[in-house]
Protein backbone atom coordinates (compact mmCIF):
# COMPACT_ATOMS: atom_id res chain seq x y z
CA UNK A 1 0.00 0.00 0.00
CA UNK A 2 1.26 3.47 -0.82
CA UNK A 3 2.35 5.49 2.19
CA UNK A 4 -0.22 8.18 3.00
CA UNK A 5 -1.55 9.74 6.20
CA UNK A 6 -4.47 8.38 8.22
CA UNK A 7 -6.44 11.44 7.18
CA UNK A 8 -5.83 10.66 3.53
CA UNK A 9 -7.15 7.11 4.03
CA UNK A 10 -10.28 8.45 5.73
CA UNK A 11 -11.02 10.88 2.91
CA UNK A 12 -10.41 8.15 0.33
CA UNK A 13 -13.35 6.26 1.84
CA UNK A 14 -15.75 9.16 1.21
CA UNK A 15 -17.58 8.68 -2.13
CA UNK A 16 -18.26 12.43 -2.25
CA UNK A 17 -14.56 13.26 -2.38
CA UNK A 18 -12.78 13.04 -5.72
CA UNK A 19 -8.97 13.07 -5.57
CA UNK A 20 -7.10 15.92 -7.20
CA UNK A 21 -4.91 14.89 -10.11
CA UNK A 22 -1.52 16.43 -10.72
CA UNK A 23 0.55 15.91 -13.85
CA UNK A 24 4.06 17.24 -14.30
CA UNK A 25 6.51 16.97 -17.20
CA UNK A 26 9.35 16.55 -17.14
CA UNK A 27 9.55 15.25 -13.58
CA UNK A 28 10.16 18.17 -11.24
CA UNK A 29 9.27 20.58 -14.03
CA UNK A 30 6.07 22.27 -15.21
CA UNK A 31 2.72 21.36 -13.62
CA UNK A 32 0.16 20.86 -16.40
CA UNK A 33 -2.71 19.71 -14.19
CA UNK A 34 -5.05 22.42 -15.52
CA UNK A 35 -4.68 20.96 -19.03
CA UNK A 36 -5.65 17.39 -18.11
CA UNK A 37 -8.57 15.94 -20.09
CA UNK A 38 -8.01 12.24 -19.42
CA UNK A 39 -5.40 10.89 -17.09
CA UNK A 40 -5.55 7.39 -18.54
CA UNK A 41 -5.92 3.78 -17.43
CA UNK A 42 -3.53 0.94 -16.75
CA UNK A 43 -3.70 -2.74 -15.89
CA UNK A 44 -1.40 -4.97 -13.82
CA UNK A 45 -1.67 -8.70 -13.13
CA UNK A 46 1.19 -10.72 -11.68
CA UNK A 47 1.52 -14.06 -9.92
CA UNK A 48 4.73 -15.61 -8.62
CA UNK A 49 6.96 -16.49 -11.57
CA UNK A 50 4.97 -14.50 -14.12
CA UNK A 51 6.57 -12.31 -16.79
CA UNK A 52 7.39 -8.75 -15.74
CA UNK A 53 5.51 -6.09 -17.64
CA UNK A 54 5.50 -2.32 -17.55
CA UNK A 55 2.04 -0.75 -17.48
CA UNK A 56 1.70 1.80 -20.29
CA UNK A 57 -0.56 4.80 -19.83
CA UNK A 58 -1.82 7.55 -22.17
CA UNK A 59 -2.42 11.08 -20.88
CA UNK A 60 -4.76 13.36 -22.87
CA UNK A 61 -4.17 17.11 -22.52
CA UNK A 62 -5.61 20.30 -23.97
CA UNK A 63 -3.17 22.14 -26.23
CA UNK A 64 -5.30 25.24 -26.88
CA UNK A 65 -2.50 27.70 -26.16
CA UNK A 66 0.18 25.58 -27.83
CA UNK A 67 1.70 24.70 -24.45
CA UNK A 68 2.91 21.35 -25.72
CA UNK A 69 4.34 22.41 -29.05
CA UNK A 70 7.75 22.24 -27.40
CA UNK A 71 7.44 18.45 -27.72
CA UNK A 72 7.40 18.89 -31.50
CA UNK A 73 10.17 21.45 -31.55
CA UNK A 74 12.47 19.64 -29.11
CA UNK A 75 12.18 15.94 -29.82
CA UNK A 76 14.77 15.09 -27.17
CA UNK A 77 11.91 15.28 -24.66
CA UNK A 78 11.06 11.76 -25.79
CA UNK A 79 12.49 9.55 -23.07
CA UNK A 80 12.13 12.05 -20.26
CA UNK A 81 10.11 11.16 -17.17
CA UNK A 82 6.58 12.29 -16.41
CA UNK A 83 4.68 11.88 -13.16
CA UNK A 84 1.01 11.53 -12.21
CA UNK A 85 0.01 12.15 -8.61
CA UNK A 86 -3.29 11.81 -6.75
CA UNK A 87 -4.14 13.80 -3.66
CA UNK A 88 -6.55 15.18 -1.10
CA UNK A 89 -6.22 18.51 0.71
CA UNK A 90 -2.71 19.16 -0.55
CA UNK A 91 -1.33 15.67 0.25
CA UNK A 92 -0.25 13.77 -2.87
CA UNK A 93 1.31 10.40 -3.63
CA UNK A 94 3.03 9.17 -6.79
CA UNK A 95 0.57 6.96 -8.74
CA UNK A 96 2.49 6.74 -12.01
CA UNK A 97 6.02 7.56 -13.09
CA UNK A 98 7.36 6.63 -16.50
CA UNK A 99 9.24 7.47 -19.67
CA UNK A 100 7.59 9.43 -22.45
CA UNK A 101 7.49 6.98 -25.37
CA UNK A 102 5.27 8.67 -27.94
CA UNK A 103 3.42 11.94 -28.65
CA UNK A 104 0.47 12.59 -30.96
CA UNK A 105 -1.13 15.95 -31.73
CA UNK A 106 -4.82 15.96 -32.64
CA UNK A 107 -7.70 18.42 -33.19
CA UNK A 108 -11.25 17.32 -32.43
CA UNK A 109 -14.16 19.80 -32.81
CA UNK A 110 -11.73 22.71 -32.66
CA UNK A 111 -10.16 21.42 -29.45
CA UNK A 112 -6.41 21.00 -29.98
CA UNK A 113 -5.16 18.04 -27.96
CA UNK A 114 -1.97 16.17 -27.33
CA UNK A 115 -1.68 12.52 -26.33
CA UNK A 116 1.41 11.58 -24.34
CA UNK A 117 2.15 7.84 -24.02
CA UNK A 118 4.27 6.72 -21.06
CA UNK A 119 5.84 3.38 -20.21
CA UNK A 120 7.11 2.08 -16.89
CA UNK A 121 10.31 3.68 -15.60
CA UNK A 122 11.85 0.23 -15.20
CA UNK A 123 10.82 -1.14 -18.59
CA UNK A 124 13.93 -0.08 -20.47
CA UNK A 125 16.18 -1.68 -17.88
CA UNK A 126 14.41 -5.03 -17.75
CA UNK A 127 14.30 -5.25 -21.57
CA UNK A 128 18.11 -5.39 -21.72
CA UNK A 129 19.77 -8.67 -22.68
CA UNK A 130 22.22 -10.51 -20.47
CA UNK A 131 25.06 -11.98 -22.46
CA UNK A 132 24.55 -13.88 -25.71
CA UNK A 133 24.82 -17.46 -26.92
CA UNK A 134 28.27 -16.65 -28.31
CA UNK A 135 29.38 -14.69 -25.22
CA UNK A 136 27.43 -15.80 -22.13
CA UNK A 137 27.26 -13.77 -18.93
CA UNK A 138 28.80 -16.21 -16.43
CA UNK A 139 27.73 -15.57 -12.82
CA UNK A 140 28.66 -19.04 -11.54
CA UNK A 141 31.77 -17.76 -9.79
CA UNK A 142 29.66 -16.51 -6.86
CA UNK A 143 26.82 -17.91 -4.79
CA UNK A 144 24.03 -15.34 -4.52
CA UNK A 145 21.30 -14.53 -2.10
CA UNK A 146 18.43 -14.15 -4.63
CA UNK A 147 17.95 -10.51 -3.64
CA UNK A 148 21.61 -9.73 -4.29
CA UNK A 149 21.46 -11.43 -7.68
CA UNK A 150 18.41 -9.34 -8.63
CA UNK A 151 20.14 -6.18 -7.37
CA UNK A 152 23.24 -6.90 -9.46
CA UNK A 153 21.18 -7.48 -12.59
CA UNK A 154 19.12 -4.31 -12.15
CA UNK A 155 21.99 -1.99 -11.22
CA UNK A 156 25.26 -3.27 -12.72
CA UNK A 157 23.65 -4.62 -15.88
CA UNK A 158 20.38 -2.65 -16.08
CA UNK A 159 21.75 0.75 -15.12
CA UNK A 160 19.18 1.45 -12.41
CA UNK A 161 19.91 3.40 -9.24
CA UNK A 162 22.30 1.52 -6.91
CA UNK A 163 21.67 3.67 -3.81
CA UNK A 164 21.44 1.23 -0.91
CA UNK A 165 18.73 3.08 1.02
CA UNK A 166 15.11 4.16 0.79
CA UNK A 167 16.38 7.08 -1.31
CA UNK A 168 16.71 4.68 -4.26
CA UNK A 169 14.46 6.00 -7.04
CA UNK A 170 14.29 2.76 -9.07
CA UNK A 171 14.18 -0.12 -6.57
CA UNK A 172 11.86 -0.20 -3.57
CA UNK A 173 14.57 -0.66 -0.97
CA UNK A 174 12.19 -1.54 1.87
CA UNK A 175 10.61 -4.49 0.08
CA UNK A 176 13.99 -5.56 -1.34
CA UNK A 177 15.57 -5.59 2.14
CA UNK A 178 12.72 -7.65 3.59
CA UNK A 179 12.98 -10.08 0.68
CA UNK A 180 16.72 -10.45 1.21
CA UNK A 181 16.20 -11.21 4.90
CA UNK A 182 13.62 -13.91 4.21
CA UNK A 183 15.79 -15.52 1.52
CA UNK A 184 18.73 -15.51 3.92
CA UNK A 185 16.74 -17.17 6.71
CA UNK A 186 15.71 -19.94 4.32
CA UNK A 187 19.26 -20.36 2.99
CA UNK A 188 18.24 -19.77 -0.60
CA UNK A 189 21.43 -19.77 -2.69
CA UNK A 190 21.41 -19.22 -6.46
CA UNK A 191 23.81 -19.23 -9.38
CA UNK A 192 23.22 -17.96 -12.91
CA UNK A 193 24.50 -18.25 -16.48
CA UNK A 194 22.85 -16.13 -19.18
CA UNK A 195 22.94 -16.67 -22.93
CA UNK A 196 20.92 -13.65 -24.02
CA UNK A 197 17.94 -13.73 -21.67
CA UNK A 198 16.49 -10.35 -20.73
CA UNK A 199 16.69 -8.96 -17.23
CA UNK A 200 12.89 -9.35 -17.11
CA UNK A 201 13.24 -13.09 -17.76
CA UNK A 202 15.99 -13.37 -15.15
CA UNK A 203 13.81 -11.65 -12.55
CA UNK A 204 10.88 -13.90 -13.47
CA UNK A 205 13.06 -16.95 -12.82
CA UNK A 206 14.36 -15.57 -9.52
CA UNK A 207 10.75 -15.00 -8.45
CA UNK A 208 9.80 -18.51 -9.53
CA UNK A 209 12.74 -20.11 -7.69
CA UNK A 210 11.89 -18.28 -4.46
CA UNK A 211 8.07 -18.33 -4.80
CA UNK A 212 8.07 -14.55 -4.78
CA UNK A 213 6.43 -11.66 -6.56
CA UNK A 214 8.96 -9.42 -8.34
CA UNK A 215 7.32 -6.74 -10.45
CA UNK A 216 7.51 -3.21 -11.79
CA UNK A 217 5.04 -0.93 -10.03
CA UNK A 218 3.44 2.02 -11.78
CA UNK A 219 5.29 4.42 -9.48
CA UNK A 220 8.40 3.46 -11.47
CA UNK A 221 10.04 1.15 -8.95
CA UNK A 222 10.77 -2.59 -8.84
CA UNK A 223 9.14 -4.31 -5.83
CA UNK A 224 9.90 -7.63 -4.13
CA UNK A 225 7.37 -9.60 -2.10
CA UNK A 226 7.66 -13.07 -0.62
CA UNK A 227 4.49 -13.89 1.25
CA UNK A 228 4.65 -15.77 4.52
CA UNK A 229 1.82 -16.96 6.79
CA UNK A 230 0.45 -14.65 9.46
CA UNK A 231 -1.33 -15.60 12.66
CA UNK A 232 -2.71 -12.09 13.02
CA UNK A 233 -3.09 -9.27 10.53
CA UNK A 234 -2.61 -5.55 11.03
CA UNK A 235 -5.50 -3.21 10.33
CA UNK A 236 -6.28 -3.66 6.65
CA UNK A 237 -9.07 -2.25 4.50
CA UNK A 238 -12.35 -4.15 4.17
CA UNK A 239 -14.19 -4.07 0.84
CA UNK A 240 -17.92 -4.69 1.30
CA UNK A 241 -21.06 -4.49 -0.82
CA UNK A 242 -22.03 -1.29 0.98
CA UNK A 243 -18.85 0.64 1.68
CA UNK A 244 -16.93 -0.29 -1.44
CA UNK A 245 -19.71 -0.20 -4.02
CA UNK A 246 -18.79 -3.80 -4.91
CA UNK A 247 -19.83 -4.49 -8.48
CA UNK A 248 -19.78 -7.49 -10.83
CA UNK A 249 -18.10 -9.60 -8.16
CA UNK A 250 -17.26 -13.16 -9.09
CA UNK A 251 -15.42 -16.07 -7.50
CA UNK A 252 -13.45 -18.80 -9.26
CA UNK A 253 -11.17 -21.61 -8.15
CA UNK A 254 -7.68 -21.29 -9.60
CA UNK A 255 -6.70 -24.92 -10.23
CA UNK A 256 -3.56 -23.84 -12.07
CA UNK A 257 -2.03 -22.95 -8.70
CA UNK A 258 -1.99 -26.57 -7.47
CA UNK A 259 1.44 -28.16 -7.00
CA UNK A 260 1.52 -31.40 -5.00
CA UNK A 261 4.84 -32.74 -6.27
CA UNK A 262 7.68 -30.29 -6.77
CA UNK A 263 11.02 -31.24 -8.31
CA UNK A 264 13.57 -28.48 -7.77
CA UNK A 265 16.83 -29.26 -9.54
CA UNK A 266 20.13 -27.94 -8.20
CA UNK A 267 23.82 -27.39 -8.99
CA UNK A 268 23.70 -27.13 -12.77
CA UNK A 269 26.88 -27.26 -14.87
CA UNK A 270 26.30 -24.96 -17.88
CA UNK A 271 29.42 -26.17 -19.68
CA UNK A 272 28.76 -29.89 -19.29
CA UNK A 273 24.96 -29.36 -19.41
CA UNK A 274 24.06 -31.61 -16.48
CA UNK A 275 22.49 -31.35 -13.03
CA UNK A 276 23.82 -32.80 -9.80
CA UNK A 277 20.35 -33.92 -8.68
CA UNK A 278 16.90 -32.71 -7.64
CA UNK A 279 15.02 -32.15 -4.38
CA UNK A 280 11.51 -33.60 -4.48
CA UNK A 281 8.62 -32.89 -2.11
CA UNK A 282 5.16 -34.47 -2.12
CA UNK A 283 1.81 -33.63 -0.57
CA UNK A 284 0.06 -36.99 -0.37
CA UNK A 285 -3.27 -35.57 0.80
CA UNK A 286 -3.43 -33.17 -2.11
CA UNK A 287 -2.47 -35.94 -4.54
CA UNK A 288 -5.34 -38.06 -3.23
CA UNK A 289 -7.83 -35.18 -3.53
CA UNK A 290 -6.79 -33.73 -6.91
CA UNK A 291 -4.53 -36.28 -8.56
CA UNK A 292 -0.82 -35.87 -9.13
CA UNK A 293 0.12 -32.33 -10.20
CA UNK A 294 3.86 -32.37 -10.72
CA UNK A 295 6.06 -29.44 -11.70
CA UNK A 296 9.78 -29.25 -12.42
CA UNK A 297 11.99 -26.25 -11.69
CA UNK A 298 15.01 -26.79 -13.93
CA UNK A 299 15.80 -23.67 -15.92
CA UNK A 300 19.40 -23.49 -17.07
CA UNK A 301 19.70 -19.69 -16.67
CA UNK A 302 19.14 -19.44 -12.88
CA UNK A 303 19.17 -22.35 -10.45
CA UNK A 304 19.51 -23.37 -6.81
CA UNK A 305 23.11 -24.09 -5.88
CA UNK A 306 22.67 -26.95 -3.40
CA UNK A 307 20.22 -29.50 -2.04
CA UNK A 308 19.18 -27.60 1.09
CA UNK A 309 18.30 -24.50 -0.92
CA UNK A 310 16.29 -26.53 -3.43
CA UNK A 311 14.55 -28.55 -0.72
CA UNK A 312 13.58 -25.36 1.11
CA UNK A 313 11.64 -24.29 -1.98
CA UNK A 314 10.11 -27.67 -2.87
CA UNK A 315 8.75 -28.10 0.67
CA UNK A 316 7.11 -24.71 0.59
CA UNK A 317 5.50 -25.26 -2.80
CA UNK A 318 3.65 -28.46 -1.93
CA UNK A 319 2.49 -27.07 1.40
CA UNK A 320 1.32 -23.79 -0.04
CA UNK A 321 -0.34 -24.86 -3.30
CA UNK A 322 -2.16 -27.90 -1.98
CA UNK A 323 -5.65 -27.00 -3.30
CA UNK A 324 -7.32 -24.61 -5.80
CA UNK A 325 -7.10 -21.10 -4.44
CA UNK A 326 -10.33 -19.14 -4.02
CA UNK A 327 -9.91 -16.10 -6.26
CA UNK A 328 -12.25 -13.12 -6.48
CA UNK A 329 -12.56 -10.40 -9.11
CA UNK A 330 -14.62 -7.30 -8.40
CA UNK A 331 -15.04 -3.70 -9.47
CA UNK A 332 -15.25 -0.74 -7.15
CA UNK A 333 -15.95 2.97 -7.65
CA UNK A 334 -14.61 5.98 -5.77
CA UNK A 335 -15.16 6.09 -2.05
CA UNK A 336 -12.72 3.28 -1.21
CA UNK A 337 -9.02 2.97 -0.54
CA UNK A 338 -8.56 1.11 -3.84
CA UNK A 339 -6.58 4.06 -5.21
CA UNK A 340 -3.71 3.50 -2.73
CA UNK A 341 -3.54 -0.30 -2.96
CA UNK A 342 -0.76 -2.15 -4.78
CA UNK A 343 -0.05 -5.67 -5.97
CA UNK A 344 0.71 -7.92 -2.99
CA UNK A 345 -1.40 -5.96 -0.50
CA UNK A 346 -3.68 -7.80 1.89
CA UNK A 347 -7.34 -6.75 1.95
CA UNK A 348 -10.48 -8.05 3.63
CA UNK A 349 -13.67 -8.88 1.78
CA UNK A 350 -17.19 -9.00 3.18
CA UNK A 351 -19.55 -10.59 0.66
CA UNK A 352 -22.76 -11.80 2.27
CA UNK A 353 -23.86 -13.97 -0.64
CA UNK A 354 -20.78 -16.19 -0.19
CA UNK A 355 -20.65 -15.84 3.60
CA UNK A 356 -17.38 -13.92 3.49
CA UNK A 357 -17.00 -11.85 6.61
CA UNK A 358 -13.73 -9.90 6.60
CA UNK A 359 -12.03 -12.82 4.83
CA UNK A 360 -8.39 -12.03 4.03
CA UNK A 361 -7.25 -11.94 0.40
CA UNK A 362 -4.08 -10.82 -1.37
CA UNK A 363 -4.16 -8.61 -4.47
CA UNK A 364 -2.65 -10.08 -7.63
CA UNK A 365 -4.28 -7.83 -10.21
CA UNK A 366 -5.35 -4.17 -10.47
CA UNK A 367 -6.94 -2.37 -13.40
CA UNK A 368 -7.37 1.34 -12.78
CA UNK A 369 -9.35 4.07 -14.53
CA UNK A 370 -7.67 7.06 -12.91
CA UNK A 371 -10.03 9.64 -14.41
CA UNK A 372 -13.24 8.09 -13.09
CA UNK A 373 -11.64 6.43 -10.06
CA UNK A 374 -12.95 2.98 -10.98
CA UNK A 375 -10.89 -0.07 -10.17
CA UNK A 376 -11.04 -3.79 -10.85
CA UNK A 377 -9.25 -5.96 -8.32
CA UNK A 378 -8.27 -9.62 -8.57
CA UNK A 379 -7.32 -11.19 -5.25
CA UNK A 380 -6.52 -14.67 -3.95
CA UNK A 381 -7.38 -16.01 -0.51
CA UNK A 382 -4.49 -15.67 1.89
CA UNK A 383 -4.98 -18.96 3.70
CA UNK A 384 -3.19 -21.08 1.08
CA UNK A 385 -0.89 -22.18 3.89
CA UNK A 386 -3.35 -24.81 5.00
CA UNK A 387 -0.81 -26.94 6.79
CA UNK A 388 1.74 -26.50 9.54
CA UNK A 389 4.12 -23.56 9.38
CA UNK A 390 6.60 -22.07 11.83
CA UNK A 391 6.16 -18.80 13.69
CA UNK A 392 8.66 -17.81 16.35
CA UNK A 393 7.28 -17.88 19.93
CA UNK A 394 3.89 -19.15 18.73
CA UNK A 395 2.08 -21.63 20.96
CA UNK A 396 0.45 -23.27 17.94
CA UNK A 397 3.05 -22.84 15.17
CA UNK A 398 6.32 -22.58 17.07
CA UNK A 399 7.57 -26.16 17.23
CA UNK A 400 10.65 -26.75 15.09
CA UNK A 401 10.68 -30.18 13.50
CA UNK A 402 6.89 -30.21 13.48
CA UNK A 403 6.06 -26.94 11.82
CA UNK A 404 7.45 -25.87 8.45
CA UNK A 405 9.49 -22.69 8.18
CA UNK A 406 8.20 -20.73 5.21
Amino acid sequence: MYTVSAGFKTIAGDPQRIPAKRFSFPEGGTDYSDKLLNIGSFSQRQFEGDDLNGADITVELLNDSKEFNFLKNTKSNIGKIGKIELGFDGEYFNRYRGFLEDVEFFTDAERPKVYMVFSSRAQRAIDKNLGASSAPLDLTGSIYNPADLAWTLLTTHGGLDSTASTANVDIDYTSWSAYKGICSSLAFRLKAYFRGETIAEALRLIGKLTDSLIYGETDGKIYFNRFIPKETYPTIYTFTEESAHLQAARLYFNKSRIINRANVWYNYDPIGDFWEDKATSDNATSQTDYGLVEKDFNDAAVWHYEYYSAKSLSDRLVYRYFEPAETVVFRTKQGTQALIHQLGDNIRLTWSQLDYSSKVFRIYGISADLLNQQYEIEAEEDNEFGQAYFTLNSSTHGVLGTNKLF
